[in-house]
């Protein structure tokens, strides 16, 4: 029995596109990363900024009137999508596009004709959609499907050569306001998050690829067959300076989606050539008691802890408060036997109890908290243990610690999983490049469950992060 939910949302299309802090650039080298088996290339030319633009200036002049429906069933997509509207012809003497239909035709065949000039790729089986996303909108994790795409292979799969289906999504300002980021939040392998972000005055070009799999040779694939992307959602937009808020009304953004098949030699010289990205990846090791430690590329090391260690403040002095958070010094005798077991799992050496720094950062609201902007009165040269006391239900994940990658080629946030059991080893100038997590309610979900849930979404209760520093002197 299928469970359908119906949430209908009209609005007009009467805002105006706003220049904001960073502007779009043309990049016709794409650059390539690999989730699971799907390949995305990030990509972005001046003519398709133009033609994100001019859609949403349609959207604008034309005020078409959308009837917004979310359809959430076990084993689809969920997503929400511009549908015929029921009040076709003329409302209040403006002109209305009943079905939408002429705007999104037009925008996809841009589309489809900058994909073919920029990159050698033509479209067949084409599907497409629009999502509005508004002020404190979210989506459930899910993973897309293509319906009409496996209907074409279906039909003409022993004529065709190897292929891809592909799926360019397009992230599109919406007067989102000042202050504020927005993106597309993906689930890694190794369960990190990566937030593609899109900052106001921005548009974000992505297309994912992947191989349909045949259950055999000369038989076509079978619907819904294997799910393809990996789990993500759309964020609204949210804060993004930690000491800074831009009000109740965050703005919008809109998210464009134009599915396909293509040949698979054409896109795969297209992701031979792109600049290749890696995401940081853990390699995990499991000592000889069993306990798991997780080490990135860039230095940082994850720990299992022997045990559970709650953290004690009771005798604290309190800080100015900073970038949105309280802060709290402890001495650190008053959790020395933790403060031990980090030296001895670490093994740091030369430093006694007495020399450690304590601190902890408690976040209750605000966009990414930077640590760099602290001043937590530690020592010139040193290393930093850090412990997650946050605390969640069983069904969210904790990604209170993230990286801002943007300013290095990359065009994600890096969103480490941060769980209470463990603790985060990591020097001065990588502690330094770290912020708290915003708590939207989204970043924290577990894609799973998410995407499995019917009869609506469970949210958490007001969140609060607390992260407790141990900074360790070098010496």
């Amino acid at each position: 029995m299928n469970h359908i939910k119906y949430f209908t949302l009209i609005f007009l299309a009467c805002f105006s596109f706003l220049k904001g802090e960073q502007a779009s650039t043309s990049d016709f080298t794409p650059k390539m990363v690999k989730i699971g088996e799907t390949e995305f290339l990030f990509y972005m030319t001046s003519e398709k900024v133009q033609v994100s633009r001019d859609l949403v200036k349609s959207l604008n002049d034309k005020k078409l009137l959308l009837i917004v429906e979310m359809c959430g069933e076990p084993y689809l997509t969920t997503e929400i999508s511009a549908v015929a509207s029921i009040c076709p012809g003329n409302i209040y003497g403006m002109d209305i596009d009943p079905l939408g239909n002429l705007i999104l035709d037009q925008y996809a065949q841009k589309v489809i004709q900058i994909v073919k000039n920029d990159l050698s790729i033509e479209i067949e089986a084409v599907s497409r959609e629009i999502n509005l996303i508004v002020s404190q909108d979210a989506h459930k994790f899910h993973q897309d499907q293509f319906k009409q795409q496996y209907d074409y292979l279906n039909v003409h799969h022993d004529t065709l050569p190897e292929c891809k289906i592909i799926h360019d999504l397009t992230l599109i300002d919406w007067n989102m306001s000042k202050g504020t980021i927005s993106g597309t939040l993906f689930q890694d392998t190794g369960g990190d998050r990566l937030l593609v972000a899109l900052f106001p005055g921005s548009v974000v070009g992505i297309i994912t690829a992947e191989s349909p799999i045949y259950p055999k040779d000369n038989q076509p694939p079978v619907f819904p067959g294997p799910k393809t992307l990996p789990y993500h959602a759309v964020l609204s937009p949210v804060d993004f300076h930690g000491a800074q808020t831009s009000g109740s009304s965050k703005g919008q953004r809109i998210s464009t989606v134009v599915r396909g098949i293509v040949r698979g030699d054409a896109f795969n010289k297209i992701r031979d050539e792109a600049i290749p990205l890696t995401p940081y990846r853990a390699v995990q090791e499991v000592d000889a008691l069993g306990l798991k430690t997780f080490k990135y590329q860039n230095g940082l090391v994850l720990k299992e802890l022997n045990g559970v260690r709650k953290v004690d403040l009771s005798w604290n002095c309190k800080m100015p408060d900073q970038e949105n958070l309280e802060i709290l010094k402890t001495d650190p005798k008053a959790n020395s036997e933790i403060i031990a077991a980090l030296l001895n799992m670490f093994d740091i050496t030369g430093v006694t109890v007495e020399d450690v720094h304590v601190r902890h950062l408690i976040k209750k609201d605000g966009g990414f908290s930077k640590i760099e902007l602290l001043d937590l009165d530690l020592p010139n040269d040193y290393q930093v243990v850090l412990l997650n006391s946050s605390t969640l239900p069983l069904d969210y994940k904790y990604y209170n610690i993230s990286e801002d990658l943007t300013g290095d080629g990359y065009p994600w946030f890096h969103l480490y999983e941060f769980q209470p059991q463990m603790a985060m080893l990591l020097d001065k100038d990588l502690f330094q490049r770290l912020s708290l997590t915003p708590l939207e309610e989204l970043i924290y979900r577990h894609e799973v469950i998410d995407n499995q849930q019917i009869d609506g979404i469970k949210m958490i209760p007001k969140a609060v992060t607390r992260i407790d520093v141990f900074a360790f002197p070098k010496k």
